[in-house]
């Protein structure tokens, strides 16, 4: 069989999905055959350029791998493909997990697939090609003359190493601009923003929901990824790549004879100490990316589940720094709760351990996540949905924080952090935002700067 993935990335930047480079790999090793169309212009929706190329890959099967932020596009995509193909269309990923009843508000979805994909794909496609009843099979929903049939989750595959290696090649070669890997599933943290929490209480029968690759598994991929990508650094996505304390040891002592190519990774502040950060230092480690999401320690611990105290990621920070480390500190605008002055304490907070390179989203409640209940209960969306976390718009009307205060706190938290330590890192953070979030002022002022 012949299956086209259609991966809709409208207005964000190229990234690879981990999960589509897995079911890449675990359909080719099966014998069924992939191809990939990613979607990163509505233009290509709008004027139906989506459905010539369709035509020309031909496929037996279309499925779309969805986010919470490309959920509305996929509407229109499912909708257009439904009426100019007669071919299944199925979906998955984090948000039809998470919210499968989207199968019951796009007619044209055929079947929605919840959880890790690959054993549930594999049987679904092998059904379909021997022309076999398929309306039974684990981690599937399917409708069928106007009724929808649901079917329970399978429990976790806990050994990684079982599935096959995955299929960088799937995607194009501009997507590696940021060259991310990963070699864990799940997140042991109950996060309340997060998806991972919400995912662990589907699976919350089904075994330890944190698995990792072996050592040997991980640095035979980052082997062949070298090979196939050549990249000049390595991302590895894990959000808990820190946490075994074994593995972690192995890993910084084999990985320098399999490269000497540079890597960032990332860790939650408990998990951080000296130790820690010495062994990722010799291993290679150039960043590491800490989460401190609010400076509040009452937002950070009532609100968003993350039971650490400022003191803690200030200690964290100090030993990333200490081992020679540079630091990327994780930061959120807009939680559901926070004033402008709760913010205040973030901006302080980061000013103390003047991370190297930080990040900045702005909260958006995930469906099926705890945040996304207490959004809903107090009445806090706006129904407006955005493409990226990285424009400083938020979905809330917060009386205490509004849209505008938001979109300004979050224009001027690199300067704000940067100002009194480093003058030039400010207005450089001001300038790349006028750039990107002001483009008539940087416009008018590149056309005074440089008129003739």
């Amino acid at each position: 069989m012949h299956l086209l993935i259609i991966y809709p990335n409208i207005n964000l930047e190229p990234a690879v999905s981990h999960g589509i480079t897995a079911l890449a790999g675990m359909l080719k090793a099966h014998g069924h055959s992939v191809s990939l169309l990613v979607l990163d212009k509505y233009k290509a929706i709008k004027e139906g350029q989506i459905y010539s190329q369709v035509s020309v890959i031909n496929p037996d099967v279309i499925g779309l791998s969805l986010t919470s932020n490309q959920k509305r596009y996929a509407k229109e995509i499912i909708t257009g493909l439904k009426r100019n193909f007669h071919i299944p269309i199925v979906v998955g990923g984090v948000y039809p997990t998470l919210f499968p009843e989207f199968i019951k508000e796009v007619e044209g979805i055929d079947g929605l697939c919840r959880g890790e994909g690959e054993e549930a794909l594999i049987e679904y496609l092998d059904c379909l090609q021997q022309n076999k009843d398929y309306y039974r099979i684990k981690n599937w929903w399917f409708k069928k003359d106007g009724k929808i049939i649901t079917n329970p989750i399978r429990p976790f595959n806990q050994n990684l190493d079982n599935y096959p290696l995955p299929d960088y090649e799937i995607f194009p070669k501009d997507f590696f601009h940021y060259p991310n890997m990963a070699f864990t599933r799940g997140c042991p943290f109950p996060c309340a923003y997060c998806s991972n929490h919400a995912l662990k209480n589907i699976y919350s029968d089904n075994g330890p929901y944190l698995r990792f690759k072996s050592v040997a598994r991980a640095l035979e991929e980052i082997k062949i990824y070298i090979d196939k990508i050549n990249p000049s650094w390595l991302g590895f996505d894990d959000d808990s790549i820190t946490k075994n304390k074994e593995w972690l040891k192995e890993f910084c002592e084999k990985y320098p004879k399999v490269s000497s190519i540079p890597f960032h990774c990332n860790s939650f502040p408990s998990a951080i100490n000296s130790e820690v950060c010495r062994m990722l230092k010799s291993a290679g480690c150039r960043v590491i990316g800490i989460g401190v999401e609010s400076g509040d320690e009452e937002i950070r611990i009532k609100t968003l589940k993350r039971p650490i105290k400022n003191q803690d990621i200030i200690a964290a920070f100090k030993c990333a720094k200490d081992a020679g480390l540079l630091t990327h500190s994780f930061n959120m605008i807009g939680i559901p709760g926070e004033t402008k002055e709760c913010f205040k304490e973030t901006v302080k907070l980061n000013r103390v351990i003047q991370p190297d390179y930080f990040q900045l989203t702005v909260f958006y409640p995930y469906e099926g996540t705890q945040l996304y209940e207490v959004v809903r209960q107090k009445g806090l969306s706006t129904n407006r949905d955005i493409d990226t976390f990285f424009c400083g718009e938020s979905v809330l009307d917060m009386p205490g924080f509004s849209r505008s205060q938001i979109k300004w706190q979050y224009f001027c938290f690199g300067y704000n952090i940067y100002k009194k330590t480093n003058f030039r890192k400010a207005l450089l953070c001001l300038k790349s935002n006028i750039k990107v979030y002001l483009p008539r002022i940087h416009r008018l002022y590149m056309k005074l700067r440089y008129k003739k």
